[in-house]
C-alpha cells in the first residue's frame, strides 16, 4: 500500500476531474445561456489538463488493495484524457449550435470519465462495479440529450435497458467469484472444489464487460446509441467506453489466469506469483512456463482448469471473429457517419478481443502491450473522427449523412486533412499507427511459434481436428480489414468531392476544436514512429 503522503498524488488524476465537475456544476447557474457554452467547456479542459499533470507525477502502487496503477494503466488514463478533451470540444460545438439551455452535459461528461478511470484502476470487483455504474449513469442522459428527437429517445431506451441487464449479469458473476475465492479481488486463490463456480463467475463478468466493449453478439445497442446521441457524446463513447471495458477486462483476465495458475501451484506447495497479496499489475509476468503448467496438469489430471482456459479462449476468439465479420461488412452500407463509426467500433473490438488470446496462450509471459496500443490508436482515431463530424455536420448533426458532407473538407481543409488522416489510421493504412496496431495483433497470432504448443496443452482435440483455424483467423481478419477499409475510403472520397446540393455553407469553427483535432491526427502518426512511448515494452 502507498504511504499516506503518496495517497493524494495517487488519486490526483481522479480528484482533478471530480473537482472540475463540481466547479462546472457550481458555475453553471451564474452564467447566461450563451456564456455557459463559452466558459464551462474551458473549466472541463482545465480540469483535464490538471488531471494529466497529476498523472505524470503519479507513481506505481496500490491503494488499500482496491485501486492500483502501473505504467500500463497510466498510459490508458492518458489516452482517456485525450478522448475527454476531444469530446468536450465536440460537445461544446453541438450545444452551441443548438442553443442548449443548460450546462449539465459538461458535468456528466467529466463524471463519466471519472467512472471509466475507476474501471481502469480497479483491482477488485466492487471498485470495478462502482466505476461501471458511475460511467453508465452519466452517459445514459447524455445519449438522450435531444429529448424531442425520437431517435434519441429510442437510443437511450435501448442503451439503458441492455446496460441494466448486463450490469446484473456482471454482478451475479462477481457474487459467484466471491463465493469461489472468498475475496472480491481479481487474483484471489480459487478454493479447492470451487473451480467451476470460479469459472462461471469469470464468464458472467466477462460477458458483462463484452457488452461495454461492443463485441458481437452484444453490439445491438451500439448503432442506435451512436446515431441517437450528439456527435460529441458519441465521440466520448467510441473511445472512452472501450478504454474502460478493455482496462477492466485486462484486470479480470490477468487476475483469472493468475488465480487458476495459483490453484495447482498451491496444491504443489508453491506461493502464487502475485505482487503483494492481491494486486496483480495490468501487464504481468506470471513466472509460470507452459512446461510447468503441463507438468502440473499431468500431476493432477482431474483438474478441469485446462478446459476452463480453453473455453475462455473460445469465448474471446468466437466473439472476436464474429465482431470483425459483422462490423466490417455492416459499415460498408452506412450513410450515417455515426452509424459507420459504431460498426467500425464493433469490428475493431474484434481485433481487441484477438489481443486477449495472446496472454491466454502464453502463460509464461502475460504481455498485452499490443492490445493497449491498438486501443489507444483506435480511441484517438474514432473520437477524433466524430469530433470532426461535430465540426462539419451542423445543428443536431443534421448533416450526418454522406450526401450532406460532400465537399465539406474543401471548405475546412485543416479539419478535412485531420479527418482523412484519422480515417487512414482506422483503416490500418501506413504510415499511421493504425497499420502498426493491426500488424502487431495479427503477427502475434500468426508468427509466434508458441501458439500451437500452447493450444495443444489446453485444447489438444481442437488443435488436432482444426489446426488450420489457428492460421485462418489472422489471415481472415487481415482480409476483412481490407473490406472495412473500403467504407473508410468511401467517406474520405465524399469529404473531398465536389460540394453537392445538400452541402451546408461553412461556419466558423472554434480554434480549440481545430487544434485538438489536428493534435489527434498528429498523435496517430507519431505513435507509429514511437509505439512504446505510451506503454513501454
Amino acid at each position: 500500500m502507498l504511504p499516506v503522503a503518496d495517497l493524494l498524488p495517487f488519486l490526483g488524476p481522479v480528484l482533478a476531474l471530480v473537482l472540475g465537475a463540481l466547479a462546472t456544476l457550481l458555475a453553471e447557474p451564474f452564467l447566461s445561456r450563451a456564456d455557459k457554452h463559452k466558459v464551462l467547456p474551458w473549466i472541463g479542459l482545465g480540469a483535464t489538463a490538471l488531471s494529466g499533470v497529476c498523472l505524470f507525477f503519479t507513481r506505481s502502487g496500490a491503494l488499500l488493495d482496491t485501486l492500483a496503477i502501473d505504467p500500463q494503466r497510466a498510459g490508458l488514463l492518458a489516452v482517456l484524457l485525450g478522448v475527454l478533451a476531444l469530446a468536450l470540444t465536440a460537445l461544446q460545438r453541438n450545444l452551441t449550435l443548438e442553443d442548449f439551455p443548460g450546462g449539465e452535459p459538461y458535468v456528466l461528461l467529466q463524471l463519466a470519465a471519472v467512472g471509466i478511470m475507476l474501471m481502469v484502476l480497479s483491482a477488485q470487483t466492487i471498485a470495478l462495479f462502482l466505476g461501471m455504474e458511475l460511467a453508465s449513469l452519466s452517459i445514459y442522459p447524455l445519449v438522450g440529450l435531444r429529448r424531442r428527437d425520437p431517435a434519441s429517445a429510442e437510443a437511450v431506451l435501448k442503451y439503458f435497458a441492455q446496460g441494466a441487464a448486463f450490469s446484473a449479469v456482471f454482478l451475479l458473476g462477481a457474487a459467484l467469484s466471491y463465493g469461489a475465492t472468498g475475496t472480491v479481488h481479481f487474483a484471489g486463490w480459487v478454493l479447492p472444489g470451487r473451480e467451476a463456480i470460479a469459472f462461471l463467475g469469470f464468464a458472467l463478468m466477462t460477458i458483462g464487460l463484452l457488452f461495454k466493449l461492443g463485441l458481437a453478439p452484444f453490439h445491438f445497442w451500439s448503432p442506435d446509441a451512436y446515431a441517437g446521441a450528439p456527435s460529441g457524446v458519441a465521440a466520448f463513447m467510441s473511445g472512452a467506453v472501450k478504454i474502460g471495458a478493455v482496462g477492466a477486462l485486462a484486470n479480470l483476465w490477468i487476475g483469472f489466469l493468475l488465480s487458476i495458475s495459483a490453484f495447482p501451484m498451491f496444491l504443489l506447495g508453491h506461493r502464487p506469483p502475485l505482487v503483494g497479496d492481491h494486486f496483480a499489475p495490468l501487464n504481468s509476468a506470471t513466472g509460470i512456463t507452459g512446461q510447468m503448467l503441463g507438468s502440473i496438469f499431468q500431476v493432477h489430471p482431474s483438474l478441469t482448469i485446462p478446459g476452463f482456459v480453453g473455453f475462455a479462449l473460445l469465448l474471446f476468439g468466437a466473439t472476436a471473429v464474429l465482431s470483425i465479420v459483422v462490423g466490417s461488412f455492416s459499415l460498408l452500407g452506412q450513410t450515417s457517419v455515426r452509424r459507420l463509426v459504431a460498426f467500425s467500433g464493433v469490428a475493431n473490438a474484434g481485433f481487441l478481443a484477438l489481443g486477449f488470446l495472446l496472454p491466454g496462450l502464453f502463460f509464461g509471459n502475460i504481455q498485452m502491450e499490443a492490445t493497449y496500443f491498438y486501443l489507444a490508436v483506435y480511441a484517438l482515431g474514432a473520437a477524433g473522427l466524430l469530433t470532426g463530424l461535430a465540426a462539419l455536420s451542423g445543428p443536431e448533426d443534421v448533416a450526418d449523412d454522406l450526401a450532406s458532407l460532400a465537399g465539406t473538407a474543401r471548405k475546412h481543409p485543416l479539419v478535412g486533412l485531420a479527418v482523412t488522416v484519422l480515417l487512414a489510421s482506422l483503416a490500418g493504412l501506413p504510415p499511421t499507427a493504425g497499420f502498426l496496431a493491426k500488424f502487431q495483433i495479427l503477427s502475434g497470432l500468426f508468427l509466434n511459434s508458441q501458439i500451437l504448443p500452447g493450444m495443444e496443452r489446453i485444447l489438444p482435440a481442437v488443435v488436432v481436428a482444426h489446426r488450420w483455424i489457428l492460421l485462418a483467423v489472422p489471415v481472415g481478419a487481415f482480409l476483412l480489414a481490407i473490406v472495412a477499409a473500403a467504407g473508410y475510403f468511401r467517406l474520405a472520397v465524399v469529404l473531398w468531392s465536389e460540394p453537392g446540393t445538400r452541402t451546408r455553407e461553412p461556419e466558423p469553427l472554434p480554434g480549440v476544436l481545430t487544434w485538438l483535432l489536428g493534435l489527434s491526427a498528429l498523435a496517430v502518426v507519431v505513435l507509429a514512429a514511437l509505439p512504446k512511448s505510451l506503454f513501454g515494452g
